[in-house]
């Protein structure tokens, strides 16, 4: 099965400085981190983001575009056109707050909160 890809990207606000412009990623690169971050789901999910962050740092590294904020972007966008859904609200972040798990769409018990 085909990753479903978000091809919207969301481009720096008009009155954001010329660095915020520069710093969007190009569509290929959302589209790579979306494949990557859609493998990591089929093979470890449910992931809360930081787990999807850790799991991403393990097999690809830091690199441009892949900061914690841009791997929750890329996985909200996968929800937006339906390639990762909301499992539950079980996870636990770093700081220890309740966190939303992410995961494909499988078969899989617990409540479906997206």
């Amino acid at each position: 099965m085909s990753t479903p890809l978000y091809d919207r990207l969301h481009a720096a606000r008009f009155t954001d400085p010329t660095t915020s412009h520069e710093a969007v990623p190009t569509g290929e690169k959302v589209r790579v981190i979306q494949q990557r971050i859609h493998a990591i789901l089929t093979d470890h999910g449910p992931c809360t983001h930081d787990e999807i962050r850790d799991w991403y740092l393990l097999r690809h590294g830091y690199g441009r575009g892949t900061s914690p904020t841009s791997i929750r972007t890329r996985t909200s966008e996968l929800h937006e056109v339906g390639g990762v859904r909301a499992v539950d609200t079980l996870g636990v972040t770093d700081s220890g707050r309740r966190a939303t798990r992410w995961d494909i769409h499988r078969d899989t018990e617990g409540a479906d909160c997206g």
